[in-house]
């Protein structure tokens, strides 16, 4: 799906993000498989992100939406997949909810 700044979007996908060791990758399932994909690069909006300084010590990471943290689990796993925290239920991460309906809203009245 592209944009109105021609970006091409991606819907919605339950994934995990990963950093390890330098290449990030992403879980999720298609057609009942885990299926894993490279990616160059996330773009995290200019979000502040918090992290604590263990990671620092980690070959893995896992990127949520607000936040760095530690992998729960050795592997990810069709078993393990849906244990994977993926959200960190915070002010910040109801912010960008609460932006991005507003900026939907705007759109649609706009549009009027």
């Amino acid at each position: 799906m592209v944009n109105r700044c021609g970006y091409e979007a991606e819907p919605y996908r339950n994934a995990v993000y990963l950093w390890e060791n330098g290449y990030i990758h992403r879980f999720y399932f298609y057609d009942g498989k885990l299926i894993k994909s490279n990616h160059p690069y996330i773009h995290l909006q200019g979000r502040k992100m918090i992290y604590d300084n263990v990671l620092t010590n980690l070959s893995v990471v896992k990127i949520m939406p607000n936040r760095f943290s530690a992998l729960e689990v050795h592997n990810v796993t069709m078993d393990n997949f849906y244990k994977i925290r993926k959200f960190d239920r915070s002010f910040s991460s109801y912010w960008l909810v609460f932006k991005e309906m507003f900026w939907d809203f705007k759109r649609f009245i706009l549009k009027r």
